[in-house]
């Protein structure tokens, strides 16, 4: 039996596998808004408001995790605040800080 955390990754490569375009041209974009525009402490979803626009948003929205793991050497988790995306219902999520 797997576990929820296997399945979860396994979702993420599939979607990930049908994202390639679109996550390099999302990885361009991090390393410039990392570099260049994040605050000390930010979410993902900061540089997502940031990025979209630009790029434009993946075929599934689960593209977005695969993204988080992509990126998981360039920030440190510091704690958690509360989402601003409408769409996200105010749950809770990461703060970062460069690795």
């Amino acid at each position: 039996m797997e576990t929820g955390a296997a399945l979860r990754d396994a979702g993420i490569d599939t979607v990930m596998a049908n994202a390639e375009a679109w996550a390099d041209e999302v990885e361009h974009g991090w390393r410039f808004w990392l570099q260049h525009h994040a605050p000390d402490e930010f979410t993902l979803e900061q540089f997502r408001m940031w990025v979209t626009p630009h790029i434009g948003e993946p075929h599934h929205p689960n593209a977005w995790g695969g993204l988080a793991k992509r990126f998981a050497s360039d920030m440190k988790h510091t704690g958690f605040t509360t989402s601003a995306r409408p769409q996200a219902h105010a749950r809770l999520t990461r703060t970062y800080r460069r690795a």
